[in-house]
């Protein structure tokens, strides 16, 4: 290969290096196929990560994940090899929540549907719920888990057709008469009362995806 082609695909390196998200990287990547995809990049890489000193073992890890995402690219594709990066994963699942209403969540959902669709999805709920322990953090991390689940299967559209809050139930339903009753109450003791004295069963899980749709509801203004 000449000069002239090597400094293009070492080039392309520098591009991807540069990359600050996963989302990024892809983009990269994808625009930079050829280059990236090619033995002259696993060789620059190998070189690069060779020479590396002790001091730059940071860098040095970090373009052995590259070129491993290469490799699994160059043989896999490049969807199947970002689905199958951890940390791409958990920066898709991350986006997901910073989405701040279900119709920002489907467009969120579309645009890394396959790293959100990847079995290591499974793997960064796990650690989201170790780290979040509160009720709350674990009725709406089971949510969205339930959510993706549901398009892993179904399909995007049939998922948020299910899941969506908004087709949830109705303000004249008596349940979520007593949650509002409840969230309005002025002192705790009044709050407790209200449960107390609610005049229908309140079945958790109804209760939760009340919860769940009043917060997203509130997000959205």
């Amino acid at each position: 290969m000449s000069n002239k082609a090597r400094n293009k695909v070492f080039a392309a390196i520098l591009k991807l290096n540069k990359a600050t998200t996963w989302e990024e990287r892809k983009k990269v990547i994808t625009s930079n196929r050829k280059a990236l995809l090619s033995d002259v990049a696993l060789q620059i890489l190998e070189e690069l990560i060779s020479t590396a000193s002790r001091e730059q073992a940071p860098a040095q890890r970090l373009l052995e994940r590259y070129r491993n995402l290469l490799v699994h690219a160059r043989s896999e594709g490049i969807d199947a090899a970002f689905a199958s990066c951890q940390e791409a994963v958990l920066e898709a699942v991350l986006a997901l929540f910073e989405a701040s209403t279900w119709d920002q969540a489907k467009i969120v959902v579309k645009q890394y549907q396959h790293e959100l669709t990847s079995p290591l999805v499974k793997n960064v709920f796990v650690d989201l719920l170790k780290d979040h322990p509160s009720p709350a953090s674990q009725r709406i991390l089971l949510h969205h888990q339930a959510l993706l689940e549901s398009v892993r299967v179904k399909g995007i559209d049939a998922a948020f057709a299910e899941q969506l809050p908004s087709k949830g139930a109705s303000p004249d339903d008596p349940v979520v008469q007593v949650v509002l009753a409840f969230l309005n109450a002025p002192t705790w003791d009044e709050a407790k009362t209200v449960l107390l004295e609610s005049p229908v069963p309140l079945p958790p899980q109804q209760v939760g995806e009340i919860f769940d749709e009043i917060m997203w509801r509130a997000r959205s203004y």
